[in-house]
């Protein structure tokens, strides 16, 4: 209270310890809430990438595949994803980690791209056309992925 050259009241000494304590108690729950997406995160991807292959199906109806041949590119995108956001992660020290995100990003995308091209054998522009629709698509699905796993990270913490 000196130190902000506050007045010394019983008032503004109650007031400074409850704050104290309710911005302690926030930084705990915020810690645990982190944790608890990150102990969940695995099992969410484990019911999102069925849905990236149901979203695949959907924007290749005319290459007469089999759900599971979509579901296992899935499980190859994801998996060469996670190596490399692993590879990227390696480099923290080095390198920002805001710049890791995008780089990351940008090589997601680049990659599906290149696989989708090598995948399917369409053309560029079409493939272009339908890794954007897919990515937004996408988005909306791991947005609401995400929600989800804030609120079971709320529920049980």
């Amino acid at each position: 209270l000196e130190n902000n050259k506050i007045e010394n009241t019983f008032f503004n000494r109650i007031l400074v310890r409850q704050t104290i304590k309710a911005y302690t108690a926030k930084s705990e729950f915020i810690t645990q809430v982190i944790n608890s997406i990150s102990k969940n995160a695995s099992m969410a991807m484990f019911f999102i990438m069925p849905i990236f292959a149901l979203l695949l199906k959907l924007l290749f109806l005319r290459q007469k595949k089999n759900y599971y041949e979509f579901l296992i590119f899935s499980i190859h995108y994801h998996t060469a994803i996670f190596i490399f956001f692993i590879i990227l992660i390696l480099y923290y020290q080095l390198v920002p980690i805001d710049a890791i995100v995008k780089i990351g990003a940008i090589l997601a995308i680049l990659y599906f791209y290149k696989s989708l091209r090598t995948n399917y054998l369409q053309s560029k522009l079409k493939t272009a056309v339908k890794t954007m629709i897919f990515f937004i698509s996408y988005s909306f699905v791991l947005v609401v992925s995400l929600i989800i796993l804030f609120i079971f990270g709320l529920l049980f913490t």
